[in-house]
């Protein structure tokens, strides 16, 4: 299931790393305590950027990309990494503490918290907003693909809606939602519509382009 859905951020490898950490990625000394920003490299026409701590340089307007996503999915940072083939990218060593859950509220106060709380998938709140999260990533996933790797984008939709088939009533079981096979469908609807979200993701950039033309305008 999780090859599945998996995308820049979310994949098999990541996750069993966290969960060995017991659901917590800590932070790297070495990159805390080094003031070295790295350039990153282009790797399937992408490269890649994180939207939680993300910084774009707004000096000459006319360089900067606009967000696009498919209606209803999630990605707009990645689909605006797939833009940067010919700017400068790089990694500044910092963290952001992603709250995912809003269960620290004074965070903004200077509160930091001594332990985290554990996350158990036990209750509708929680696995709702893992639902959604899977449908906001299968949803997006087919432009991903057809942009990143378009002379495997077939074999890959085939390989993806085989896994899902397989997986996903086990997935409905374990957490007793069968929405869950929703995720299939989506699949399906945004395969079947990934030529024309490509064709508004070119259109959102034009458009934006003429528009950054304009207000650099004397």
């Amino acid at each position: 299931f999780i090859e599945a859905i998996s995308n820049d951020i979310v994949n098999w490898d990541k996750l069993k790393k966290v969960m060995k950490n017991g659901g917590v990625t800590y932070a790297d000394t070495d990159i805390l305590t080094t003031d070295e920003a790295i350039e990153v490299q282009e790797t399937n026409h992408a490269k890649f950027i994180s939207g939680a701590n993300l910084c774009i340089n707004l000096t000459d307007a006319r360089r900067v990309f606009p967000f696009y996503n498919p209606p209803g999915a999630r990605g707009e940072d990645t689909f605006l990494s797939t833009c940067l083939s010919e700017r400068k990218v790089l990694r500044v060593p910092c963290y952001t503490f992603h709250d995912g859950f809003s269960t620290y509220n004074h965070l903004l106060e200077g509160v930091l918290p001594i332990k985290l709380k554990f996350i158990k998938a036990d209750n509708e709140k929680i696995t709702t907003r893992f639902y959604k999260a899977c449908i906001g990533w299968i949803r997006y996933k087919p432009l991903l693909l057809y942009i990143t790797q378009p002379d495997s984008y077939e074999e890959k939709i085939k390989e993806m809606r085989e896994q899902l088939k397989e997986t996903l009533p086990k997935i409905c079981a374990y957490f007793g939602m069968p929405e869950f096979m929703n995720v299939l469908a989506e699949l399906d609807k945004y395969h079947k519509n990934v030529k024309k979200h490509h064709h508004e993701f070119l259109e959102t950039q034009r458009l934006w382009a003429k528009v950054m033309v304009h207000f650099a305008k004397p």
